[in-house]
């Protein structure tokens, strides 16, 4: 069951911080952008990508996930209809990081200036049936 805005609401900034009530939609939050990074772990403020590149892309906020949840992270709309695409993996439950996520121009046509401050996606949390009894406990675990 994905959680709505009612539940990520009452969760508040136990689950994602910081919260940006305006960034809340019906079922998840729009990530907003803290930083690009590049293949060679390159910083920007700003980045233009190619037809078919791609760069990370660090947001602002961290997930602090209970045993009982997990957390994926879609494109939204806006950016899916200019060609953009995200792939991320799922946030697993017990993981406490700032996620990050890989965005690609699949348009034939460079993008116009991508800025820090921007949401290109939204996470979604999701409830599980139970709590798992082996969180995640890896190698980007704190990640922040």
């Amino acid at each position: 069951m994905t959680l709505t805005d009612t539940q990520i609401f009452e969760a508040g900034s136990r689950l994602i911080s910081p919260l940006d009530t305006t960034k809340v939609n019906p079922i998840g939050v729009d990530l907003t952008t803290r930083r690009f990074l590049d293949f060679s772990n390159g910083e920007h403020a700003f980045f233009q990508l190619s037809a078919g590149e791609s760069v990370f892309v660090e947001p602002l906020e961290k997930i602090a996930l209970p045993e009982n949840l997990c957390a994926r992270i879609v494109i939204r709309n806006r950016w899916l209809r200019k060609g953009l695409t995200v792939s991320a993996p799922v946030y697993q439950p017990g993981h406490n990081t700032r996620p990050r996520f890989m965005l690609t121009n699949n348009s034939p046509t460079p993008t116009d200036t991508l800025s820090i401050g921007d949401s290109f996606a939204s996470i979604q949390f999701e409830q599980l049936a139970g709590d798992v009894s082996n969180p995640y406990d890896g190698q980007y675990q704190d990640e922040v």
